[in-house]
Parts: C-alpha cells; structure tokens; sequence
C-alpha cells in the first residue's frame, strides 16, 4: 500500500524518533537517503549486534504508525574491517539487505553469514571502468 509522500515523511520522522530510543548514545545513526538508514554499532559479538538489532526490528514491526499502522523493516548487516572504504562495508549490507526484502521482508541478513553458507557468493574487488559518485 502506498500513502504518499506527507504520510512517507511522518513515517521516517518517527522511525528516526524510534531509533533514537532504541539505540545507545555512542551507535551512529545516519539517514543514507530515500528509506535507507546506516546504523553504525561497535560490539563485541556479531551475535550480540544481531540481538540489538533484531530487538529494534521487533519494536518498530509493534509500533502503531499514526495513519499508516503497522510498518515493517528488512535488515542488512556486515561486519566492519577498519581497513576497507565505507562504500565496501555499505554494499555488503545492501546485498544482505536486498536478500532480506528478496525472501520475506521483515527479516535480518548478515552479509559474512550469507556468504559462509553459500547462499549469497563473494563479491570480489574487481578493477572496472566505472566511476562511482556519493
């Protein structure tokens, strides 16, 4: 179902709100444009980052959207290697991502758990012609 912009709009305000709550202090939190978000967490687990983030599906999947009602989220998660460019980190969460919405919607993917099971292959860096711009 589609409600429009205003009601599209009402809705990302009270989702930042809702993240705002659901996250600690130190986790960055950044819109990356349309309905994607980027939320940076430093734990110590894979599995735990997993907890957090599956406890914030949750919250938002009970959450009662004023005109809209319920809304749910898919998300995408890799691991951070200090080494890489952001955008590298950014694309394996977005195939993770797309998996989710791909097989259900409402849903959580790891990236690395993707590819350790095979169900989603390694993308290798390839050199190419192509320029990307942000």
């Amino acid at each position: 179902t589609t409600f429009g912009h205003l009601y599209g709009d009402e809705v990302l305000l009270l989702m930042a709100n809702l993240m705002r709550q659901s996250f600690r202090r130190n986790d960055l939190l950044f819109r990356y444009g349309g309905e994607e978000f980027v939320i940076v967490l430093k734990t110590e687990t894979k599995s735990n980052a997993l907890s957090i983030l599956e406890r914030f599906r949750h919250t938002v999947e009970l959450y009662n959207f004023p005109q809209v009602g319920q809304v749910t989220i898919s998300i995408g998660v890799s691991q951070i290697n200090a080494s890489e460019m952001p955008t590298m980190i950014i694309e394996r969460a977005d195939r993770a991502l797309y998996y989710a919405k791909a097989n259900g919607r409402n849903q959580i993917h790891c990236y690395e758990n993707l590819t350790a099971n095979g169900t989603i292959f390694l993308q290798y860096d390839q050199p190419s012609d192509d320029i990307e711009l942000f």
